[in-house]
């Protein structure tokens, strides 16, 4: 499910700094992407699907730019971290509202809201709020979803 930059429109976005944000606005939900989105949440039985498709926005437009557009490139994410002051906390740390980053060869490949933080009881495994690329929202554990666990937790400083 993922949708490649340069077929949409880009807004105006900027970090507390006021850099720019390169971003792409995409209303177009394919056949593809229906598949994907059934095949993924056929697979995770136990993440909770809320409301329907949308190609506008992507899980990090989810997570820093309110559901407004896409934002596609690692560097941008780095912008945003660095430019808008994000810390990384401990696991033990972790509050409700703090977010998620899942990382693959070192980069951020998917991000979400922690909704219960990790703990004991819960295994250290935190119900997490993210968008799975031009599919649904969904409510899912940390490790019940298409990106692998290998996580951090950041917050604004």
């Amino acid at each position: 499910m993922i949708i490649l930059p340069g077929q949409g429109k880009s807004i105006p976005l900027a970090t507390s700094k006021g850099n720019p944000i390169e971003n792409e606005q995409n209303d177009a939900v394919t056949a593809e992407d229906e598949h994907w989105d059934g095949k993924f949440a056929a697979r995770h039985l136990s993440a909770k699907p809320r409301g329907s498709m949308s190609g506008r926005y992507n899980c990090h437009g989810l997570v820093f730019a309110s559901r407004r557009t896409r934002i596609f490139s690692y560097t941008e994410l780095t912008k945003i971290l660095s430019d808008d002051n994000y810390i990384e906390i401990a696991m033990s740390q972790v509050l409700e509202g703090d977010i998620i980053l899942y990382y693959e060869n070192n980069e951020v490949v998917h991000s979400g809201i922690v909704v219960n933080p990790p703990c004991a009881a819960n295994l250290w495994n935190p119900m997490v709020f993210s968008k799975w690329g031009s599919g649904r929202e969904f409510v899912h554990r940390g490790n019940d979803c298409p990106y692998t666990f290998n996580v951090k937790y950041i917050r604004l400083a």
